[in-house]
């Protein structure tokens, strides 16, 4: 999947992540933005894919993409220090667009 190598600018804002991306012709300039709200979620302090409203219950939050750090709360209330997630893992620069794969 691999978005980091394809594109530059890239900020995580929230649960926003945008980047420029690189279209399939090589040119630059296409600005794309997506929601990781609606695919990564926390599961009893450590980050799910395929779940949501990961940013519901983070805290901490640092992005050095493409990983991001968090601490993660529990479901007894208590808090994960520095769980990590690599967005790369799931999300991908298709012709320009950040576009999640299952």
């Amino acid at each position: 999947m691999s978005f980091s190598r394809t594109s530059r600018n890239v900020s995580l804002n929230g649960s926003t992540l945008r980047a420029e991306c690189q279209r399939r012709d090589g040119s630059w300039g296409s600005w794309s933005e997506i929601n990781t709200n609606n695919f990564l979620g926390n599961i009893d302090g450590n980050f799910q894919w395929g779940d949501a409203n990961w940013t519901l219950t983070a805290r901490n939050t640092h992005f050095n993409s493409p990983i991001v750090t968090s601490d993660l709360q529990r479901r007894d209330q208590s808090w994960v220090s520095g769980r990590t997630v690599n967005l790369d893992e799931h999300i991908a620069n298709i012709d320009g667009q950040l576009t999640y794969q299952g």
